[in-house]
């Protein structure tokens, strides 16, 4: 199955105290469809230890320096060794990642897109109360009793009181999504 989702560039270094944008394209496959996607960036802090990532990297495919083995046994007795001995003093940054939510559709202007059929846990929300700068939490599920796909979006809370996790998403047909809601009064 095609991607219609194309970020470029697909990779870039960022400099300190710097920003970067990324640009996505759509270009849907299927007439009168939705799309939806959980795009992941992985971020590589360089942090001065480019280095030590360049060793790693070329100590593990092989290269010509030969890597230190620390030996210990295991709970089972058999010999367990370490490939990255020589390293164990440094630090070395894991990269992060970030997931960014990609939707679209392509449906005509004009057109009538897919009648949702959707059920809800609860018809009102009833957050316990909190103190403000405090947080509390609420489940809810969001059930899809069509055969069609189902989109939602939160709106934003302008005061920032209220948030929702995902605040966009695809329920597919014969299917059920949890969305967290979150109370946080300032």
């Amino acid at each position: 199955m095609p991607n219609p989702f194309r970020v470029t560039p697909e990779e870039m270094e960022i400099n300190p105290d710097d920003t970067a944008t990324f640009n996505v394209d759509f270009a849907p496959y299927e007439p009168d469809s939705y799309f939806f996607q959980i795009g992941q960036c992985f971020i590589n802090l360089l942090n001065g230890n480019d280095g030590k990532n360049k060793k790693l990297t070329m100590n593990s495919l092989g290269g010509t320096k030969s890597l230190g083995r620390n030996a210990a046994k295991t709970l089972l007795g058999s010999m367990k060794t370490s490939r990255y001995a020589d390293f164990s003093g440094e630090e070395i940054d894991p990269p992060l990642c970030q997931s960014v939510r990609l939707c679209g559709h392509s449906f005509a202007p004009g057109s009538q897109p897919f009648i949702p059929m959707i059920k809800m846990s609860q018809r009102e929300v009833v957050f316990s109360p909190c103190s403000p700068g405090e947080s509390v939490f609420q489940t809810v599920l969001v059930q899809n009793s069509s055969d069609t796909p189902v989109l939602f979006k939160a709106m934003q809370d302008s005061s920032n009181t209220f948030k929702s996790y995902p605040s966009l998403g695809l329920i597919p047909g014969k299917s059920f999504a949890l969305i967290c809601l979150e109370f946080s009064p300032r």
